[in-house]
């Protein structure tokens, strides 16, 4: 009886160990991976910056045009709803929470389907041009919450086409944090329910 106690003990103190070695792993790769998406939000911010005044330059010449005039008088609608993405100034503001937002987003959907063990059959084994549909998945899902927040827009889907570019240059980076930072629960389950069975 004191045997089996001392072998439940220690089978306590194994599973301890490790739980304390994950926890340490994580706050050790946590401040890095936080750097990596910060300096990945910026750069995206400075993309979408990029993308505001080439935009408005392109339109601001375009109007000016004898085809800019004609397509203002056939498609009057579209022709409002580049006006008002052009009028979404400083620029600065929508390019920063655009890439807030796809960077949060694409951690929050990564983890959703990181935790039960999804993600090994949903994602990785895709090859890239597959990996860039999640990013317009994620853009059009993203859109509908961001238009309630930034309002300035009549039509989601302006939205989503502001979110594309940001979203396809962050997807890999968020989704490699992901894998870092958050664990694997259906491993972790299968190994518990493997080890009882062997106990």
């Amino acid at each position: 009886m004191t045997c089996l106690l001392f072998a439940f003990q220690c089978c306590d103190y194994v599973e301890y160990t490790r739980w304390c070695g994950a926890v340490l792993s994580f706050l050790k790769a946590l401040p890095g991976e936080l750097a990596r998406l910060a300096m990945a939000t910026l750069g995206v911010a400075l993309l979408n910056l990029l993308l505001f005044y080439a935009g408005w330059y392109a339109w601001a010449l375009y109007t000016h045009t004898h085809t800019g005039t004609h397509f203002a008088r056939l498609h009057p609608e579209a022709y409002q709803r580049i006006s008002d993405i052009v009028a979404m100034t400083p620029y600065w503001q929508p390019s920063l929470s655009l890439a807030v937002a796809a960077v949060a987003g694409t951690f929050v959907i990564g983890t959703a389907i990181q935790l039960p063990g999804l993600r090994k059959w949903v994602f990785d084994p895709l090859p890239l041009p597959l990996k860039g549909l999640w990013a317009v998945g994620l853009s059009l899902l993203l859109a509908f919450p961001f238009a309630g927040y930034d309002a300035r827009l009549a039509s989601w889907e302006a939205y989503a086409c502001l979110l594309l570019p940001g979203m396809l240059c962050l997807l890999l980076p968020a989704m490699r944090s992901v894998s870092r930072l958050v664990p694997d629960l259906s491993m972790l389950l299968s190994g518990m329910v493997e080890k009882r069975r062997r106990g």
